[in-house]
């Protein structure tokens, strides 16, 4: 069974401004006024609600508007754990994946920008729908990340997240 809105509020309270819920009732060994939640293998933070465990973003749509979102939650500034509600916005699939921080195995420290070795050149490149978009080649690894985002903005809009967004360019 899911969690209501009005069985939310009794065990749990959250603060919109700084996206945190602690514990209104003694319960399962957890004090009242811990913070909730655990992260979670894919680095979202998790809270457990009468033995289920929810998404703490989606949680706090919930707490706010009264009912779950309808379809994906977007954290704006892309981090996971920052569930303040202006930071959160709703987000179909392709939105939510616009809105992806730089990768961890990225080298080049831009978005979607790497080195070719055979063209002895930087590469940008963007992906939509599921596919490889070229946008060219570049002596230089900043104007590669700015043609990036100059298609990144075409293609999403608000829900593009830019090297400019960044800092890094």
């Amino acid at each position: 069974m899911t969690v209501t809105r009005e069985r939310l509020v009794e065990l749990v309270a959250y603060n919109p401004e700084t996206g945190t819920f602690t514990n209104k009732v003694s319960r399962g060994g957890v004090a009242i006024g811990r913070v909730l939640g655990n992260l979670s293998p894919s680095g979202y933070l998790r809270i457990s609600v009468d033995n289920t465990g929810y998404l703490a973003h989606r949680l706090a749509w919930l707490w706010v508007y009264g009912e779950f979102p309808p379809g994906g939650l977007d954290h704006k500034d892309g981090n996971r754990v920052n569930n303040r509600i202006e930071n959160l916005r709703l987000a179909g699939p392709e939105n939510n994946a616009a809105n992806k921080i730089k990768q961890p195995f990225n080298t080049s420290g831009y978005k979607g920008v790497y080195w070719q070795k055979r063209a002895r050149k930087w590469v940008a490149t963007i992906r939509f729908r599921g596919k490889e978009r070229y946008l060219g080649l570049f002596l230089d690894a900043r104007e590669a990340a700015r043609r990036y985002d100059q298609e990144a903005v075409i293609l999403w809009g608000e829900y593009a997240n830019t090297n400019a967004m960044d800092g890094l360019v």
